[in-house]
């Protein structure tokens, strides 16, 4: 019983209709060769609601994203051989939905957070003057989470979410040189799967070397998994950005 409709109390009707189902599959269809409707799906964007958008980017059911919130935060630290890099992504994507009058809702927001931490171990298996070269295990989490919101108009308003997170484990490797005394670069890649069908990750940096154990890190990075979804499908995110980044070593 929603709540609007206490408190419980006996009541009298007089005899009246009732149909078997709320609505049946074919109703809409009538409804809609009646009255000319063309439900929010079927219709373009219109470019003023969203100002800066391509053409090609509002066809019929589009949705236009917009960054909301995000960080990314990483920390390397080692000893000896042994080094452990941990990282933690959290980035926003909101979608609006801005109907014209009329329309049996009124506008939507679809609100998806998503969010990474890793943590690998790595051991140095070679290394020289100019050059080294690591392999590495861990683990990455991966939570998301989903808010719908409609906002009513001819029809009430309603709303939904979803959350859902799963672990893979990864191996990892790294390789880096020096080309100058206080400059190199470090490429690294990892892959793995368990939770999802399959997570990886590829970065590159510019690696400038403060003193003999501290090494600050601009590069850029990719990360990215599939994920088989609950009604068989599959489903792929793919993020990529630029990363700034401090390695300590004792």
């Amino acid at each position: 019983m929603q709540g609007e409709a206490g408190p419980q109390h006996r009541v009298a009707v007089d005899p009246f209709w009732m149909d078997r189902t709320t609505i049946t599959n074919a109703q809409p269809g009538r409804f809609a060769a009646a009255t000319g409707y063309v439900t929010l799906a079927e219709r373009p964007l219109d470019p003023a609601l969203y100002p800066g958008a391509m053409p090609e980017m509002l066809p019929p059911g589009a949705l236009v994203l917009r960054m909301t919130t995000g960080s990314v935060d990483t920390s390397h630290i080692g000893y000896g051989r042994f080094s452990l890099l941990a990282d933690l992504i959290t980035i926003g994507l909101r979608s609006d939905a801005k109907p014209r009058p009329g329309y049996l809702f009124g506008s939507a927001t679809l609100d998806t957070r998503t969010t990474l931490g890793t943590v690998i171990g790595f051991w140095r298996v070679g290394e020289s003057a100019d050059q080294f070269f690591d392999i590495g295990a861990g683990i990455r989490v991966t939570a998301l989470s989903t808010d719908l919101r409609v906002n009513g108009n001819r029809l009430p308003g309603f709303s939904v979410g979803s959350n859902s997170s799963h672990v893979d484990g990864i191996a990892a490797f790294r390789y880096g040189m020096r080309f100058a005394p206080a400059w190199g670069l470090t490429i690294a890649a990892d892959i793995g799967g368990g939770g999802s069908r399959l997570s990886w990750e590829a970065l590159g940096s510019l690696d400038w070397h403060v003193s003999q154990g501290t090494t600050i890190r601009l590069g850029w990075r990719h990360i990215g998994f599939d994920q088989e979804t609950r009604r068989g499908g599959t489903a792929n995110l793919e993020l990529g950005g630029p990363f700034l980044a401090a390695s300590f070593r004792f």
